[in-house]
């Protein structure tokens, strides 16, 4: 019975707060570190290089896990990811099971190809029952 409530859920699905908060510490250290090194002198070249490149992998990772979202509507899936945006209508998804990309979550099959279900997401399994559900999966 509670499958038949999840049918008719429009819910945005993003990744929880306290990994974003946990990703903008981090580049706010970073970050802090750079001001740091540069204050100092003689620091060597590679000292610079080093947090150069931590505070760009954090920036990247903030603007992919801030912008990442899966929106589940009476339409279908939407995946919007750092720079790309997909709409799935519930008739094109194919299947959904457990990716091979370590900490991937779920690979959505449709019939233009495939998304994968972060497993940072809040609501992670509850994202994976309502496409189940909604794309008419269910398990025979």
């Amino acid at each position: 019975m509670e499958t038949l409530s999840l049918r008719h859920l429009n819910r945005e699905f993003r990744v929880s707060w306290a990994l974003r908060a946990a990703l903008l510490a981090a580049l706010a250290i970073w970050l802090g570190l750079a001001v740091v090194a540069a204050t100092l002198d003689e620091v060597p070249a590679h000292v610079f290089a080093g947090i150069s490149f931590f505070v760009a992998f954090f920036v990247l990772c903030v603007r992919y896990y801030f912008r990442l979202s899966y929106v589940v509507d009476d339409a279908g899936l939407t995946y919007r990811g750092a720079s790309a945006l997909f709409h799935f209508g519930w008739d094109e998804i194919e299947r959904v099971e457990e990716s091979e990309i370590l900490l991937g979550g779920s690979t959505v099959t449709t019939k233009h190809g495939q998304v994968v279900l972060n497993r940072f997401v809040h609501g992670y399994a509850d994202l994976v029952e309502v496409i189940v559900a909604r794309a008419g999966l269910f398990p025979v």
